[in-house]
């Protein structure tokens, strides 16, 4: 630590490749299993027609189609009600929401509630999209790798920088100040030896609080 070079970004970049790997996997297993499902969604309700950013067809279409049952989340199911413009999102429960002009997604962890309007004209016709869904799969999930990469590796940059900080403050204060560049690196190889840990714990059905990494984080660095 105390001869190396740089703030150990490659620390954090390899730990963001390895969640960003298992996430995506994840992802696409989960999404090529849904395929089948999403096509039978789609033989129900097609051919879709939205015509200045309002469904015109089906007309005053009311079903809901299951996608999920668990016991940390619930039930979660798609909805769909052409036969209204906007929801009362005041006790929408977790799920996917379609009305006239708008599709809305209720978060099952956290209930953020996001929705998008549609635009101009588009026309889905009634037919097999499972090939096109499944050669179109790939290059999401390199998207999604990309974005995970990049949300990982920014955020536990800025929890090294703050732990650093503090590590540098403290030292300062027990008269054994180290060297910010040490402190940086020191506080990138606890941050992700504490989260690979909290990975692997998640594994075997043991999560741990986030109080409790931040608490490891700030004692890995102090013994």
């Amino acid at each position: 630590i105390v001869n190396g070079r740089g703030f150990g970004a490659i620390i954090i970049l390899s730990l963001s490749v390895l969640l960003s790997a298992y996430n995506s996997i994840k992802i696409r297993n989960i999404t090529i299993n849904l395929i089948p499902y999403f096509q039978i969604i789609a033989d129900d309700i097609l051919p879709v027609k939205i015509e200045n950013g309002k469904i015109t067809q089906p007309k005053d279409l009311k079903k809901s189609f299951p996608l999920y049952s668990g016991e940390k989340i619930g039930d979660l199911a798609f909805t769909i009600d052409t036969s209204v413009d906007n929801l009362d999102t005041n006790n929408l429960k977790a799920g996917l929401y379609l009305t006239k002009d708008k599709f809305y997604a209720v978060n099952a962890f956290t209930g953020n509630i996001k929705s998008f309007e549609f635009n101009g004209d588009i026309y889905l016709e009634k037919k097999d999209y499972t090939q096109t869904l499944n050669s179109n799969l790939k290059w999401f999930i390199i998207f999604i790798s990309i974005v995970f990469i990049l949300k990982y590796f920014i955020t536990y940059s800025i929890i090294t920088l703050c732990c650093a900080y503090l590590t540098k403050t403290f030292t300062k204060l027990d008269d054994n100040q180290l060297n910010f560049k040490i402190s940086l690196r020191l506080s990138s190889i606890c941050v992700s030896s504490i989260i690979l840990l909290s990975f692997m714990l998640s594994l075997i059905g043991i999560h741990l609080h986030t109080y409790i990494i931040f608490i490891l984080i700030a004692t890995s660095q102090y013994l």
